[in-house]
């Protein structure tokens, strides 16, 4: 989701409204009540179903946003992508500790975060023209769906290691 981020503007000075210089605003006002949220609510509901339909939403902001949409919509669909972007990351989080217990992950996840964030638009920069960013969100719609497949897998791999060990 972050090479979304860095492409919002100029994907933003492609389209036309008076809501529309507001999108940043917008998008950080979210931010913050999507942090708040899922701090207070990453122990009170269950984490794979929080995922599962955050993602569902991310992947239907930017297939809408390929499709073509107005500046109010865009607008819109920023402000979500921002609360999603910091609400879903608490239960990443989770996620991973359920998944490791040796909480590697969760010590590691900053890094790797902050590592992809700054290659991702560089690499995604290199695929793209300047007139046409769809490639960005087609590219980005391809990292929302594989993201929960990762998880997934690594999920099931944890729990069949578990077991082994249980019954060695």
């Amino acid at each position: 989701m972050t090479v979304f981020f860095f492409f919002i503007d100029p994907i933003a000075q492609t389209l036309s409204g008076d809501l529309l210089k507001h999108w940043l605003t917008i998008s950080l006002v979210c931010q913050i009540f999507g942090a708040a949220l899922s701090a207070w609510l990453v122990e009170r509901i269950p984490t794979v179903p929080v995922l599962s339909v955050g993602l569902l939403i991310s992947a239907l902001q930017v297939a809408s946003i390929i499709t073509g949409v107005g500046g109010t919509m865009f607008v819109v669909w920023t402000g979500i992508y921002g609360f999603l972007g910091y609400f879903l990351v608490a239960f990443y989080i989770k996620a991973l500790a359920n998944t490791d217990s040796t909480n590697r992950c969760v010590a590691y996840f900053p890094g790797v975060q902050m590592l992809i964030a700054s290659i991702g638009p560089m690499v995604v920069s290199q695929m793209v023209a300047e007139t046409d960013l769809t490639a960005v969100l087609t590219i980005d719609l391809v990292a929302i769906i594989i993201t929960p497949l990762f998880l997934w897998v690594a999920m099931i791999m944890y729990k069949r290691s578990k077991g082994r060990s249980c019954s060695a």
